[in-house]
């Protein structure tokens, strides 16, 4: 299951008071059993048990976990090693103190992936009893004493099922009933799962371990198979059995009965004892000479019995009612979320602040101080280097811009230039220059305030990327720029106007060859542009000719002849009379006109 081959460990390398803490450990470890790493303290077993699960690194050697060998500390092979296959009791318990003893549990099932409410209860509840612990579920762990915390972290590491436990001193802070209870359940873990136990009380590892590896000064001086004992000499305190001790004195009447048991021979010193009632509560005064003494009642977990002890055997010792395929996981769905959802975290945040001394308050609200300083003045120092290209731009970064200029050159043609974005949808050729139109006021003149911009085509862009209104309908609406409606709005020119605001500018009117134009949407950009038809930029930039797209041409109007198909135009009279010198649309038509390649 687990090898480790040749590790080293140093502590403070190559200076003067240099630990060589671990020393060529070499140790192939099996795929169960209960596996007692056994030191003096500072012999170097925990930092074994640390480097065997990933917790710290070494300077050199190799472990095997499983398929993988592991030579340089690799985080993320460890971290899924110890997702997977690895359950930590530590020595300092590592409990989230702001959660309570079931979210603790709870938490390492969401780790792996399990987020069923029901089946999360299920085991932790279960895990709980198994450790007598059960009744403190809804308590915060900073709430519990030591040995509860001890036991709420046996429970965390057990409830994942994971093939191998590392346990560091988990017996450390329990008493001697508790000790046994998280034993046995370790025991009978350890049948079909590895069990790595660091420990200093040779009872404990000669009772129940099934191997024993004696670690001193960061060397293995004993490895070998524990020929466990069948009496162990873990303590009774928890249970006092009167007939092993002798009788003192024993007094009483209907009212009262007193009995004293010593386990000395002789009890030197009187004791003196008051028993007084009031209120309904029983107050004891005791006079004695003994440094300790204890209440005993349903809360202390000691049971004083009228009997004799009789000596158990090892089987109803080590005998135990942990079922471990409760907590089995091969069925089980599972899929990633959110371990502590955001409430969750902003709650524990604030808990922790209000939990904080008033110096630690102090220190985090300077911090918070400073963060605000830091903040503003590197936002500050970015808007002063870092230029923004759009509000110098006149036309898209998208575009390539190609001029005839005066000296002669062999520019490409249309077809030449539509070739280059061959099966590519976003290309095309913007033939258009600028727009200038003016508002026209309620008289009838234009009212010096209007819009200037590149013509883009209304297909360039798209409803998404309006800050305001609607697409246009019609061939008579178009859509400006952010930055040609921020200058309007928001510069006195506009507002003499009475243009407050975007839609203000809906309500204003332009003209185009006779045709009313109304803005309908701002599109979020800060290059200045105007979105419309191709038919109404190809009539804006021939208003001031003769030759206007035959889309906006009347059928109505038609005096002659009909509307033109493809490769015809249609004239107006005065450009008639200009080409043919008359006013006699009789005749068959189309028409051709001399030097021309198309027909009227």
């Amino acid at each position: 299951m687990i090898k480790v081959n040749h590790l080293d460990k140093y502590f403070n390398r190559r200076q003067k008071n240099e630990i060589h803490v671990l020393n060529d450990i070499n140790l192939d470890f099996p795929e169960k059993g209960l596996v007692v790493l056994l030191g003096a303290s500072g012999s170097g077993k925990t930092t074994l048990l640390n480097v065997i699960g990933g917790l710290d690194k070494v300077q050199s050697g190799s472990i095997e976990f499983g398929d993988k060998i592991i030579e340089d500390y690799d985080a993320s092979t460890w971290d899924k090693i110890r997702n997977e296959s690895v359950g930590y009791i530590f020595q300092n318990y590592n409990l989230l103190p702001e959660l309570s003893v079931f979210d603790n549990i709870g938490f390492v099932l969401k780790m792996i992936g399990i987020n069923d409410p029901e089946l999360i209860e299920t085991r932790v509840n279960y895990i709980l009893r198994a450790v007598n612990m059960y009744p403190f579920r809804k308590k915060k762990a900073l709430q519990l004493s030591g040995g509860q915390q001890q036991r709420v972290a046996i429970a965390r590491a057990l409830v994942k099922n994971p093939k191998v436990i590392i346990a560091d001193e988990p017996t450390g802070n329990l008493d001697s009933k508790n000790t046994m209870d998280i034993m046995n359940i370790i025991k009978q873990i350890s049948l079909d799962k590895l069990v790595v136990l660091v420990t200093h009380e040779r009872d404990i590892a000669k009772f129940y371990g099934d191997r024993i590896i004696e670690i001193k000064d960061g060397q293995v001086i004993n490895d070998y198979n524990n020929a466990e004992t069948e009496t162990q000499k873990i303590g009774k305190d928890d249970t006092i059995y009167l007939k092993d001790l002798k009788s003192v004195s024993n007094t009483g009447n209907d009212q009262l009965k007193m009995a004293l048991y010593s386990d000395h021979e002789e009890t030197s010193e009187p004791i003196s004892i008051r028993l007084i009632v009031k209120n309904k509560t029983l107050y004891l005064d005791v006079d004695s000479t003994f440094d300790k003494i204890k209440f005993v009642d349903n809360s202390t977990g000691v049971v004083i019995k009228d009997e004799h002890y009789v000596q158990k055997t090892r089987q109803e010792l080590i005998e135990t009612s942990f079922n471990l395929e409760v907590l089995e996981n091969k069925d089980v769905d599972r899929e990633s979320k959110a371990i502590v959802s955001i409430k969750q975290t902003f709650l524990m945040a604030l808990r922790k602040i209000l939990l904080t001394s008033r110096k630690g308050k102090l220190m985090l609200f300077s911090f918070l101080v400073a963060g605000i300083v830091i903040a503003f003045t590197i936002a500050t120092l970015a808007s002063v280097v870092i230029v923004r290209p759009e509000p110098y731009m006149s036309i898209s970064k998208n575009y390539v811009g190609i001029y005839e200029s005066g000296i002669s050159s062999d520019l490409p043609d249309y077809d030449d230039l539509m070739a280059y974005g061959l099966g590519d949808e976003d290309y095309y050729i913007n033939t258009f220059e600028n727009l200038n139109l003016q508002f026209i006021s309620p008289n009838g003149d234009n009212s010096g305030v209007g819009v200037s911009a590149q013509i883009d085509l209304v297909d360039h862009t798209s409803r998404s990327k309006l800050m305001s209104g609607r697409m246009p309908a019609n061939d008579f609406e178009i859509l400006v720029s952010k930055k040609i409606a921020d200058n309007i709005v928001e510069t006195s020119y506009g507002q003499e106007q009475g243009i407050w605001s975007y839609q203000h500018l809906y309500f204003e009117r332009m003209e185009i060859a006779g045709n009313d134009i109304h803005i309908v949407g701002v599109v979020d950009t800060d290059i200045s542009l105007v979105y419309m038809s191709r038919d109404l930029a190809n009539l804006y930039r021939s208003a001031d000719t003769t030759a206007i797209p035959y889309v906006f041409a009347d059928e109505d109007s038609l005096v002659a002849g009909e509307m033109p198909l493809v490769g015809e135009v249609v004239l107006t009279e005065d450009m008639y009379l200009t080409l043919f010198g008359n006013n006699d649309y009789t005749g068959a038509w189309p028409k051709s006109i001399i030097g021309f390649d198309y027909e009227i």
